[in-house]
């Protein structure tokens, strides 16, 4: 006995729209995927664009102040552009790789190892490295809170006027003098990124839904129904109704097919009638024609006979020629 899902499994409707919705399923979440990939990157771009300019807005703000030499302006503009809610952490090292100026009072003149994270980038190789791309001062990382922080570390570089005697005189020949490391926070970013996930990824169903439905909508409309039409008007021609129509009022290959079934019903019905006529003169002929006609087997057992034989001999059924 079938079951109802062996019956659907078997229906054409069944099977195209099963397969047009596993292959637009597919598409519409492979779309999503790339999106969502793709507007995680661009939003990381940004975040790291803007904590690398804001970096060198500290930078600037703070050389004059580094001329002068005067840690109280220094101290001021950490602490107030620290202030900002995205700023987790604001740190100026020395060349020496101790931590001269933070947002953190307890952190000033803590000595940090120099293959520490953040100094590593530069240290890496003897001597130091004076010039790093973004992505090589970028580092990302979870704090102790789980959200995601993003790290970014620029050197301050020995300007002509650091090597003079008007600063604190550092030598000609020294390019670095130390670096400052930025640290925002992710967690606001990691939110906008999960709505704009969550955004893509309901608007990707949305559409798949609505779709279906429409894709549904048509093959049940232009094709189920249609298909269903032309096998029952196939049925009553095999039953012998050839005088009916399909109704498909479609002018596509549907409407094509149908009009094709019905010119055949009509062809069918013409040749019926022919042969109706033919067979209705050829029994007319063969019990009206004036002389003994029999048909029988190879034991000459009657078969058939006319009227002219049955008028004369009254044969009876299964009757032998031969005695």
């Amino acid at each position: 006995m079938k079951t109802p899902f062996h019956k659907i499994r078997q229906r054409l409707v069944s099977k195209l729209i099963l397969t047009v919705g596993l292959v637009f399923l597919v598409s519409i979440f492979t779309w999503a995927y790339f999106n969502v990939e793709y507007q995680k990157e661009k939003v990381m771009q940004n975040i790291v664009s803007a904590t690398d300019r804001l970096t060198s807005t500290i930078r600037l703000g703070t050389h004059y102040a580094m001329m002068l030499n005067s840690r109280d302006d220094i101290n001021q503009i950490v602490t107030n552009v620290s202030k900002l809610p995205e700023i987790e952490n604001i740190r100026i090292y020395n060349k020496a790789g101790e931590i001269k100026f933070s947002n953190r009072v307890s952190e000033v003149d803590m000595a940090t190892n120099i293959k520490a994270e953040a100094c590593d980038i530069c240290h890496r190789t003897d001597p130091p490295m004076s010039e790093i791309e973004l992505d090589e001062r970028t580092r990302i990382f979870n704090n102790k809170n789980g959200y995601r922080l993003l790290g970014i570390i620029s050197p301050i570089r020995n300007e002509p006027g650091c090597a003079t005697d008007e600063c604190h005189v550092h030598p000609r020949g020294k390019k670095i003098l130390g670096a400052i490391d930025l640290v925002v926070s992710l967690e606001e970013t990691d939110r906008e990124i999960q709505r704009s996930q969550r955004g893509i990824i309901g608007m990707a169903f949305i559409v798949f839904l609505l779709t279906s439905m429409i894709i549904f909508y048509f093959v049940l409309r232009f094709v189920n129904r249609p298909v269903k039409k032309l096998i029952q008007r196939t049925r009553r021609i095999a039953k012998g109704d050839y005088e009916g129509r399909v109704q498909i009022a479609q002018d596509d290959e549907m409407g094509q097919l149908g009009a094709a079934i019905d010119k055949m019903g009509q062809e069918i019905a013409k040749n019926q009638k022919e042969l109706n006529r033919q067979r209705d003169e050829y029994v007319q002929l063969f019990e009206r024609v004036p002389c003994l006609i029999t048909v029988q087997d190879r034991n000459y057992n009657l078969l058939r006979y006319n009227k002219e034989f049955s008028d004369r001999f009254d044969p009876a059924p299964n009757l032998s020629l031969i005695h």
